[in-house]
Protein backbone atom coordinates (compact mmCIF):
# COMPACT_ATOMS: atom_id res chain seq x y z
CA UNK A 1 0.00 0.00 0.00
CA UNK A 2 2.60 2.19 0.70
CA UNK A 3 4.45 1.57 -2.79
CA UNK A 4 1.20 2.55 -4.26
CA UNK A 5 0.68 5.66 -2.49
CA UNK A 6 4.61 7.14 -2.91
CA UNK A 7 3.62 6.20 -6.65
CA UNK A 8 0.59 8.17 -6.77
CA UNK A 9 2.18 10.90 -5.34
CA UNK A 10 4.87 11.40 -7.70
CA UNK A 11 2.70 10.97 -10.70
CA UNK A 12 0.45 13.43 -9.52
CA UNK A 13 3.84 16.28 -9.23
CA UNK A 14 4.65 15.19 -12.55
CA UNK A 15 1.24 16.34 -13.86
CA UNK A 16 1.25 19.09 -12.11
CA UNK A 17 5.28 20.46 -13.11
CA UNK A 18 4.67 22.81 -16.56
CA UNK A 19 5.21 21.30 -19.82
CA UNK A 20 6.62 23.58 -22.74
CA UNK A 21 7.10 21.09 -25.26
CA UNK A 22 4.78 20.97 -28.27
CA UNK A 23 5.00 18.26 -31.02
CA UNK A 24 6.05 19.96 -34.81
CA UNK A 25 3.31 20.10 -36.83
CA UNK A 26 4.19 20.61 -40.59
CA UNK A 27 3.04 23.66 -41.97
CA UNK A 28 3.50 25.38 -38.13
CA UNK A 29 5.68 28.12 -39.52
CA UNK A 30 5.03 30.32 -36.39
CA UNK A 31 5.53 27.81 -33.70
CA UNK A 32 2.53 28.10 -31.65
CA UNK A 33 1.44 23.68 -31.92
CA UNK A 34 -1.37 25.14 -34.42
CA UNK A 35 -1.51 25.25 -38.19
CA UNK A 36 -3.32 28.53 -38.90
CA UNK A 37 -5.34 28.75 -42.36
CA UNK A 38 -2.93 31.20 -43.52
CA UNK A 39 0.49 28.82 -42.81
CA UNK A 40 -2.05 26.13 -44.81
CA UNK A 41 -2.30 28.54 -47.95
CA UNK A 42 1.41 29.40 -47.48
CA UNK A 43 1.82 25.30 -47.77
CA UNK A 44 -0.16 24.98 -50.51
CA UNK A 45 1.20 27.71 -52.70
CA UNK A 46 5.30 26.79 -51.80
CA UNK A 47 3.63 23.10 -53.24
CA UNK A 48 1.65 24.88 -56.41
CA UNK A 49 5.34 26.92 -56.64
CA UNK A 50 3.00 30.48 -56.35
CA UNK A 51 5.51 31.48 -54.24
CA UNK A 52 6.78 34.93 -56.08
CA UNK A 53 10.89 35.51 -54.90
CA UNK A 54 10.23 39.10 -53.16
CA UNK A 55 13.61 39.34 -52.40
CA UNK A 56 14.86 43.61 -52.63
CA UNK A 57 18.14 43.62 -54.64
CA UNK A 58 20.50 46.24 -53.83
CA UNK A 59 20.86 47.02 -57.54
CA UNK A 60 19.50 45.27 -60.31
CA UNK A 61 21.73 42.54 -62.27
CA UNK A 62 20.98 41.04 -65.49
CA UNK A 63 20.44 37.58 -63.48
CA UNK A 64 18.38 38.74 -60.67
CA UNK A 65 15.99 40.30 -63.94
CA UNK A 66 15.50 37.24 -66.25
CA UNK A 67 12.51 35.34 -65.84
CA UNK A 68 10.62 37.82 -63.58
CA UNK A 69 7.41 39.39 -64.06
CA UNK A 70 7.04 43.13 -62.09
CA UNK A 71 4.13 45.79 -62.00
CA UNK A 72 6.10 49.13 -62.98
CA UNK A 73 3.95 51.99 -61.52
CA UNK A 74 4.40 55.82 -61.98
CA UNK A 75 2.89 58.99 -62.23
CA UNK A 76 3.49 61.16 -65.71
CA UNK A 77 3.70 60.20 -69.58
CA UNK A 78 1.57 56.87 -70.35
CA UNK A 79 -0.17 55.71 -73.65
CA UNK A 80 -3.53 56.03 -74.18
CA UNK A 81 -6.01 53.46 -76.02
CA UNK A 82 -5.42 54.65 -79.42
CA UNK A 83 -1.74 54.67 -78.69
CA UNK A 84 -1.95 58.65 -78.59
CA UNK A 85 0.54 59.98 -75.92
CA UNK A 86 -1.12 60.83 -72.56
CA UNK A 87 0.29 63.35 -69.62
CA UNK A 88 0.33 63.52 -65.61
CA UNK A 89 -1.65 60.17 -65.59
CA UNK A 90 -1.25 57.01 -63.00
CA UNK A 91 0.47 54.34 -65.15
CA UNK A 92 0.80 50.43 -64.32
CA UNK A 93 2.67 48.08 -66.90
CA UNK A 94 3.48 44.32 -66.48
CA UNK A 95 7.04 43.56 -67.59
CA UNK A 96 8.10 39.71 -68.05
CA UNK A 97 11.78 40.15 -68.41
CA UNK A 98 13.22 37.27 -70.52
CA UNK A 99 16.29 35.44 -69.87
CA UNK A 100 17.51 36.16 -73.40
CA UNK A 101 17.23 39.63 -72.52
CA UNK A 102 13.45 40.63 -74.00
CA UNK A 103 11.36 42.21 -71.99
CA UNK A 104 7.69 41.68 -72.71
CA UNK A 105 5.18 44.62 -71.58
CA UNK A 106 1.88 45.00 -71.53
CA UNK A 107 -0.38 48.21 -70.48
CA UNK A 108 -2.77 47.59 -67.51
CA UNK A 109 -3.92 51.38 -66.86
CA UNK A 110 -2.79 54.31 -69.49
CA UNK A 111 0.37 51.89 -70.68
CA UNK A 112 1.21 50.42 -73.95
CA UNK A 113 2.19 46.60 -75.21
CA UNK A 114 4.89 45.60 -76.95
CA UNK A 115 9.03 44.02 -76.23
CA UNK A 116 12.19 45.87 -75.95
CA UNK A 117 15.43 44.22 -74.96
CA UNK A 118 16.94 45.02 -71.69
CA UNK A 119 20.15 45.00 -70.20
CA UNK A 120 21.88 46.48 -66.88
CA UNK A 121 25.26 48.41 -66.74
CA UNK A 122 27.77 47.40 -63.87
CA UNK A 123 26.16 50.62 -61.52
CA UNK A 124 23.10 48.67 -61.55
CA UNK A 125 21.27 51.39 -64.31
CA UNK A 126 18.60 49.09 -65.62
CA UNK A 127 18.14 50.14 -69.24
CA UNK A 128 15.95 49.38 -72.50
CA UNK A 129 17.16 49.08 -75.86
CA UNK A 130 20.78 50.42 -76.71
CA UNK A 131 19.86 53.79 -74.64
CA UNK A 132 22.60 53.46 -71.11
CA UNK A 133 21.47 57.36 -70.25
CA UNK A 134 18.13 56.54 -69.41
CA UNK A 135 16.80 53.70 -66.94
CA UNK A 136 16.28 52.98 -63.30
CA UNK A 137 18.31 52.28 -60.17
CA UNK A 138 17.10 50.95 -56.93
CA UNK A 139 16.95 53.48 -54.29
CA UNK A 140 16.36 53.60 -50.39
CA UNK A 141 12.77 53.06 -49.77
CA UNK A 142 11.52 49.30 -51.19
CA UNK A 143 9.33 47.44 -49.15
CA UNK A 144 7.63 44.10 -49.37
CA UNK A 145 5.57 45.00 -51.43
CA UNK A 146 7.50 47.01 -54.62
CA UNK A 147 11.25 47.83 -55.15
CA UNK A 148 11.50 51.96 -55.65
CA UNK A 149 13.64 53.05 -57.94
CA UNK A 150 14.69 56.59 -59.64
CA UNK A 151 14.24 56.51 -63.70
CA UNK A 152 17.16 58.92 -64.39
CA UNK A 153 18.45 60.19 -67.95
CA UNK A 154 22.14 61.52 -68.47
CA UNK A 155 22.40 60.65 -64.59
CA UNK A 156 19.85 63.18 -63.70
CA UNK A 157 16.43 62.37 -61.54
CA UNK A 158 12.61 62.29 -63.75
CA UNK A 159 10.84 60.53 -61.55
CA UNK A 160 9.93 57.23 -59.09
CA UNK A 161 9.06 53.80 -60.47
CA UNK A 162 8.03 51.56 -58.77
CA UNK A 163 8.22 47.98 -59.24
CA UNK A 164 5.68 46.02 -57.57
CA UNK A 165 5.63 41.83 -56.93
CA UNK A 166 1.62 41.65 -57.06
CA UNK A 167 -0.56 42.97 -59.77
CA UNK A 168 -3.32 43.91 -57.70
CA UNK A 169 -1.07 46.02 -55.31
CA UNK A 170 0.01 48.01 -58.16
CA UNK A 171 -3.35 48.38 -59.90
CA UNK A 172 -4.78 49.61 -56.42
CA UNK A 173 -1.46 52.08 -55.76
CA UNK A 174 -1.67 53.33 -59.02
CA UNK A 175 -5.04 54.58 -59.20
CA UNK A 176 -4.46 56.54 -55.84
CA UNK A 177 -1.97 58.03 -58.06
CA UNK A 178 -2.98 62.47 -58.67
CA UNK A 179 0.83 63.39 -58.52
CA UNK A 180 4.29 61.91 -58.88
CA UNK A 181 5.36 59.59 -56.35
CA UNK A 182 7.43 61.28 -54.03
CA UNK A 183 11.36 60.80 -54.44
Amino acid sequence: MLKKGVTLLLGLQFLMLPVGARAALPGDTDGSGTVSISEVQTVINAHLGLIKDTSIPTVFTKQYLAGKTFYIVWFGDGDGPTGGPLFEVPVCIKVVYGADGTAQYTGLLNGGTGSATYDVTAGGLLYTDTDVTAGNIIVNGSTADYIKTNYTINGNFDNVDLYFFDQAKALAFASTLTASIPQ
